[in-house]
């Protein structure tokens, strides 16, 4: 419940940004009365002078010694996270989390190895907001206190089938009919984990922590189509850690997240109105 009405409320945000800004029915009483629907959006220009502010403010990273004796291997670290950087159009991936965090109030990319011509390479990429999910209790900024993390996927039948052989019967129990409890749970908004006219169905990118380690899975309704196991990244001690990383601009006392068009919905609303 929670989860979606924040997930509308981001959703309000985007409008306002795409100047859609006025309700259907607002719309509909300006046709009746003959008048032109007109918004001034005052939203749009602020979050593009932030965006455009974020691309000047960027610097080229750089990895510092600790001691005199280890500049060479700074350096030599520091071209190595510049190629990865480049390689994977680091800036691209900034931008899209940059505008997902001043809209919706959540940045989020992955960053994990993928084999090149059986040589490992680095790769990043950017989660979209609607497709990235979290642990509602979390109150840090950039999650480091979640218990879990996850990201949503559609993905054709054909090639769930062909990443995950073996696992036939759990994409055909995707299609399956829900069962109902209950009168009293009819009204909750029910999740739809596959489409039978498409052959799509949805996938779990999903994180979580067990016995102090991070482990990872992929799962859909059906089960695991990859089972559960430890995370394979390590950090600087050798201990197992998310391949997600996250970021939010605002969270409220109920640990909402919100970027920075939420501050300015009120006063939208007054200029379109006195107008």
């Amino acid at each position: 419940e929670q989860f979606r009405e924040a997930d509308e409320e981001a959703e309000r945000d985007r409008d306002y940004y795409d100047n859609k800004q006025l309700t259907d029915s607002e719309l509909e009483t300006l046709r009746k009365r003959g008048q032109p629907a007109v918004i001034s959006n005052r939203i749009a220009p602020k979050i593009d002078a932030l965006l455009g502010h974020e691309k000047r403010m960027r610097t080229d990273p750089r990895a510092y010694p600790r001691t005199p004796k280890h500049e060479k291997e700074a350096e030599a670290v520091t071209d190595a996270i510049r190629y990865v950087c480049d390689d994977n159009r680091f800036s691209r991936v900034r931008s899209s989390a940059a505008e997902n965090l001043f809209i919706e109030g959540i940045g989020a990319a992955t960053v994990t190895v993928k084999m090149v011509k059986d040589l490992p390479g680095i790769q990043l990429t950017d989660v979209p907001w609607e497709r990235f999910y979290r642990d509602p209790h979390s109150r840090q900024r950039n999650f480091s206190d979640a218990n879990y993390l996850g990201t949503v996927l559609w993905m054709d039948e054909a090639d769930a089938l062909a990443q995950f052989p073996g696992k036939e019967d759990v994409v055909e129990s995707c299609y399956a009919e829900g069962i109902h409890i209950g009168d009293t749970y009819d009204d909750r908004p029910k999740v739809k984990w596959s489409d039978r006219k498409r052959k799509r169905i949805r996938v779990l990118q999903h994180r979580w922590r067990e016995k102090g380690q991070w482990m990872t899975a992929i799962a859909c309704r059906g089960g695991f189509l990859r089972d559960p196991q430890v995370s394979p990244y390590l950090d600087e001690v050798g201990a197992p850690v998310c391949d997600l990383v996250a970021t939010s601009a605002y969270i409220d006392r109920e640990n909402r997240r919100y970027g920075v068009v939420r501050r300015h919905i009120s006063p939208q609303d007054e200029i379109n109105k006195r107008r």
